[in-house]
């Protein structure tokens, strides 16, 4: 991963920032690109380094910049790790601070969803009927209802009506299909456990900078038919974080 990372950022000029975090056989790649100022903003800002969120750093490998943190000590989201300004007696230095900041984080994640459903199995055969749309009124050519309970899957296709070079009339012919499936009540939450506990930790991944979790702890229960799913995830991760700071108001 920092083979990789080194590489990019040697390769590619228009990148600040570099994250890999790797699944099994599959690596995901998170740049950031860089930022060009105006000559005028040059002038007056410079950049520090903040808590991107709460935690307690793990690792730190400071290049520019002032460091006012240091390994086992807790963090708070926004506050200055590596600042642009360091004081150097009669004179205050101000640099764009850069720097990587790894820290332990914990990150809580929920959701919930019907304890038992209806599932679809096989096909059971499909329906076709049409319409008439004249502007916003509908002109049905059948007699059933619209209304379809979950076994009926339905797909719209509309042809407008175009007169010679390529006027287009407010009439549309509306063809609609229906899927009718045999259906089956199952217990949905026993089923669905063990892919949201995955999709929970691809979410955690993907939106690190670069990071890995390092442990997991996660819950399921169905309370009055609705199923809670609640995860708690220590991870080790990239905190952080560019902030842009005025020169002039450095008050030591």
């Amino acid at each position: 991963s920092e083979a990789v990372k080194n590489t990019l950022l040697s390769k590619i000029e228009g990148l600040q920032w570099v994250g890999v975090n790797t699944r099994g056989c599959v690596a995901i790649i998170s740049v950031k690109e860089r930022s060009i100022p105006s000559e005028e903003s040059k002038k007056h800002k410079v950049n520090s380094i903040i808590a991107s969120q709460d935690g307690v750093v793990s690792s730190i490998t400071a290049v520019k910049g002032y460091q006012l943190c240091k390994i086992g000590q807790a963090v708070r989201k926004g506050q200055v790790l590596v600042s642009a300004f360091t004081d150097c007696g009669r004179t205050v230095k101000a640099e764009n601070a850069a720097a990587e900041v790894y820290a332990l984080t914990n990150r809580n994640l929920s959701a919930v969803m019907l304890a038992a459903g209806t599932e679809r199995q096989s096909l059971k055969g499909t329906k076709v009927r049409y319409s008439i749309q004249i502007g916003k009124n509908i002109i049905k050519l059948y007699k059933d209802s619209r209304i379809s309970d979950a076994s009926c899957v339905k797909m719209y296709t509309e042809r407008s009506l175009v007169l010679p070079g390529g006027f287009v009339l407010p009439i549309k012919l509306v063809k609609e299909s229906l899927d009718m499936y045999y259906c089956e009540e199952k217990i949905l939450a026993l089923d669905k456990h063990s892919n949201i506990s995955q999709l929970a930790e691809e979410y955690l991944i993907n939106n690190m900078v670069s990071g890995r979790i390092l442990s997991t702890a996660v819950t399921g229960e169905t309370v009055e038919d609705i199923y809670h799913f609640r995860g708690t995830y220590t991870c080790e991760e990239m905190i952080a974080q560019v902030r842009a700071e005025t020169v002039g108001e450095y008050d030591g």
